[in-house]
């Protein structure tokens, strides 16, 4: 008979450093498809929402603070053209 690892069977420590590395993996597959603003804002609402454990609005807020901060010093001040993704590339 096979053993398979259930998730309690796991070291917290490890699996937190999983969750943490599908994460980024999922924030660099984001800036390709939707831009550098967007995946900002879901990957920080996810991470404040499944590290964290804040409510969802409260995610959901702090991560429309940041990508507008990051607009504003990226776009407004620096004016860099930053990536729009595969969709902004193909809407705009």
């Amino acid at each position: 008979m096979e053993y398979v690892a259930t998730p309690s069977d796991v070291p917290a420590g490890q699996r937190s450093c999983r969750l943490l590395a599908e994460m980024l993996t999922g924030l660099v597959a984001l800036i390709f498809a939707v831009g550098i603003y967007a995946a900002i804002a879901v990957f920080l609402a996810l991470f404040l929402k499944l590290v964290s454990k804040l409510s969802l609005a409260a995610a959901a807020g702090i991560a429309i603070a940041a990508a507008a901060l990051v607009w504003f010093l990226l776009a407004f001040l620096l004016k860099m053209d930053v990536y729009s993704g595969y969709l902004g590339a193909r809407l705009g």
